[in-house]
């Protein structure tokens, strides 16, 4: 995992156990939101070792949509997505 990922776990963490009782359903949810983009783009990444496919622009778009950073669906599908269909 990067470091800045890593990092921001780390301190939602800690923001979770040790603040306020007004933000802790915040940093509860922030912390759960962002473990699960993690262990997605994760899943995707072996998905793609397991199928032993080299990722495309496609796989760059989906994993792009995974983290959030790209709000239009991607116009065709991942890889591992037709390497699964065929």
């Amino acid at each position: 995992m990067s470091q800045p990922i890593a990092a921001a776990l780390e301190a939602l963490a800690l923001a979770k156990e040790c603040g306020g009782e007004l933000d802790l359903d915040y940093y509860a949810k922030a912390h759960q939101e962002l473990a699960n983009v993690v262990e997605a783009a994760q899943n995707y990444d072996r998905s793609l070792l397991h199928a032993e496919a080299s990722p495309t622009g496609v796989d760059y778009e989906h994993v792009m949509q995974l983290l959030g950073l790209r709000t239009e669906p991607a116009t065709t599908a991942p890889t591992v997505a037709k390497k699964e269909d065929a």
